[in-house]
């Protein structure tokens, strides 16, 4: 017994972002690799809640990020003290205490 089925084919209308946003998202992309390949050489150890929130913040900030690439002729020291400062979370994974007055 054969059934003999007919199908419509209706035509599917793929949208594609416009090619700004395409370019946006690869920029925001290689500078988050950028700012991830300086703060790999700082030689950090992976496994702790400062490395991660590092990278973190170079991913959703987009200010920090750039300025940390911007910096990156600077001494390891001056690095460190800038992630420590930006991210609340010192290197001995201690969350920085809050400075008087920074409410």
């Amino acid at each position: 017994m054969s059934s003999s089925r007919t199908c419509s084919i209706h035509p599917i209308e793929i949208s594609t972002p416009p090619t700004e946003i395409t370019v946006q998202i690869q920029d925001d992309y290689d500078k988050f690799k950028k700012a991830e390949e300086i703060f790999i050489a700082l030689d950090l150890p992976k496994h702790t809640r400062f490395y991660w929130t590092c990278i973190n913040t170079f991913k959703e900030q987009v200010l920090w990020r750039k300025y940390f690439i911007d910096i990156a002729e600077s001494t390891d020291k001056d690095k460190l003290h800038l992630l420590e400062t930006i991210t609340g979370v010192l290197r001995n994974n201690e969350y920085m205490p809050k400075q008087l007055g920074s409410d």
